[in-house]
Order: structure tokens, then C-alpha cells, then sequence
């Protein structure tokens, strides 16, 4: 819901749905979980996702609410918000313990949760500390601690395999890691559907499958393009040696035209014409003369 509100800027939208169904979701964990001594948030008993059934402070609940708050306090008058529900969310977002993290091959990650009480016994194989990265965007290009990310991304607990929901390709781009996220792509792409007669179709759980189409779309567009509060990322972990024509959609109302060719960027257009100061580029992207007055991180 956030996403459609950064792109669509639509206040009745955020009047109607987004505001009613966060506030509800966020009272939830507000009224029916205790707080730990120094006064934050203690979320037990909890589970982290299908994985481990008995741990605390999750990651992906600690930083769902970290991001569902921050972007609650951040909609602007007239998107339905009271005084009343700001210093409620306020309250909540001071009450809220950091992300875990811990040590793994002698690098400094996320953690999974504060903590897990039978580490050993798993229901599934998911990597909970990710949702920090996405959906939840804590952390990653455009955002502090960029290698922090990497390393929790290059040194998770479950590595990629061809899995419908797996979505390691994604996670790779948020991250800025080009090689890796066109290699798990063109992975995904030429994948065998064996069990098919057209190899358009994905092989998964069920036929035919529709979770890989969407995660080749949104790899795909996020290593073109990502949104970083207010500022657009252009090619934040394309390869260098593919070229690429695109137009998409960026955050507020905004539309991006881009030629990437032979390793610069050829053409480049941006509407409205003011969103083009927010325009970031990916590391070693070179530009061509024409767009050279085009802000370059």
C-alpha cells in the first residue's frame, strides 16, 4: 500500500485503506504484547515466519513495524491521519527494539531474531533477517550500511535453490549486487519446465506457476530502477555488459526513459523535468555528454 501511495500520491487512497488497515494492524502488536524492562516492545511468544516456532523479537515483525511506522509518520496532512493516531504511532516506533543482528562467518549481519530457543529444530528454510532489505526497506542501495546488507545477503543461513517463493534474485538488486542478481535471473528465466509443453511456463509448487513470472518482473525492475525515499537509482545493480532500452514508473507520478548502451548511459529522460535533480546512479555507471548535468552519486 505504501508503494501504490509513493507512486500514485492518491490521499483518498490513503484516507480510505492504507491508514484504517495500518493503524489496526499496528494495535495489535501495540495492546497485546508486553514490555521488557527498559521499556521496549517484547514480542513473545512469536515465531520467525514458518522457520522456527519459538523465538523472540523476529526480524521480519521488528522490521515490519519499523517501516510501517516511519511511513505512517511521514504521510502529510490530509492523507486521513489524526494528532491523536501520530502520537500513538510515535509511542510505538520509541518502544520498538532494533533489528538483530549477530556474527556469521566472521561478519557483522542481521539476525533472525533476539532469539531463538531450539535453533537446531526447523519447519522451513527462510531467510527472516531479509525482510529488513525487502519488503521492509531498512537497508540496502541508497540506504546506510550498504555492506552491512551484502554481507547479510552473501552469508544467509539458506542458500538459493529453485523454489517458487525463494526470492533471492530480488534481494540481490536491493542490495547492489549486479553480478549476482543477473546471474540468479537468467537462472530463473532459462529454467527447465520439464513438466510443460511451452517453456515460457514455470515449473513450481503447482502448474503453472505465477510467483517466478513476478519475481523475474520485479528483479528485473529493480535492477534498472529503485525508489529510495525521495530519490530514483538508475541501473543500481545492472551488469555492465548488457545493454538496455526501458521506461518505468518511479515515485511520485514520476515516469524514467532510459538507453543504456556499450556501457553509458546514451539517452536519458525523466518526466516530470524537476525529478531529474533526484536521479541517482548505480556505482560505475559513466554518462554520456549529453546528460552530464544529471546529479551522479
Amino acid at each position: 500500500m505504501f508503494e501504490y501511495y509513493d507512486h500514485a500520491q492518491d490521499l483518498k487512497f490513503t484516507e480510505e485503506t492504507l491508514v484504517p488497515m495500518a493503524d489496526a494492524v499496528l494495535a495489535f502488536y501495540a495492546n497485546h504484547y508486553k514490555r521488557d524492562s527498559a521499556g521496549k516492545l517484547r514480542l513473545e511468544p512469536s515465531q520467525m515466519l514458518e522457520t522456527w516456532w519459538d523465538v523472540v523479537n523476529p526480524t521480519p515483525d521488528i522490521a515490519g513495524l519499523r517501516y510501517v511506522t516511519t511511513r505512517l509518520l511521514q504521510l502529510p496532512d490530509g492523507s486521513g491521519v489524526t494528532p491523536t493516531q501520530r502520537a500513538k504511532w510515535n509511542k510505538l516506533r520509541e518502544e520498538l527494539p532494533p533489528i538483530a543482528r549477530t556474527t556469521r562467518n566472521e561478519k557483522t549481519v542481521l539476525g533472525m531474531a533476539d532469539e531463538i530457543r531450539e535453533p537446531d529444530v526447523k519447519h522451513n528454510n527462510e531467510n527472516g533477517n531479509l525482510y529488513a532489505i525487502f519488503p521492509f526497506r531498512q537497508f540496502g542501495v541508497g540506504r546506510p550500511e550498504l555492506q552491512l546488507a551484502q554481507d547479510t545477503f552473501i552469508n544467509r543461513w539458506f542458500h538459493g535453490y529453485y523454489c517458487v517463493w525463494d526470492y533471492d534474485p530480488l534481494l540481490s538488486a536491493y542490495v547492489g549486487l549486479p553480478q549476482v542478481a543477473s546471474h540468479k535471473l537468467f537462472w530463473r528465466v532459462t529454467y527447465p519446465a520439464k513438466r510443460y509443453r511451452f517453456p515460457a511456463m514455470f515449473d513450481g509448487d503447482w502448474a503453472n506457476d505465477i510467483q517466478n513470472g513476478s519475481l523475474v518482473q520485479s528483479t528485473t525492475q529493480a535492477m534498472l530502477l529503485q525508489n529510495v525515499d525521495d530519490k530514483i537509482y538508475i541501473l543500481p545493480a545492472w551488469p555492465k555488459e548488457w545493454n538496455v532500452e526501458f521506461k518505468l514508473h518511479a515515485s511520485n507520478n514520476t515516469t524514467v526513459e532510459c538507453v543504456y548502451r556499450d556501457g553509458k548511459i546514451e539517452q536519458l529522460e525523466v518526466q516530470p523535468a524537476a525529478r531529474r535533480a533526484d536521479i541517482r546512479f548505480g556505482d560505475g555507471v559513466q554518462l554520456g555528454p549529453e546528460i552530464k548535468d544529471v546529479a551522479h552519486e
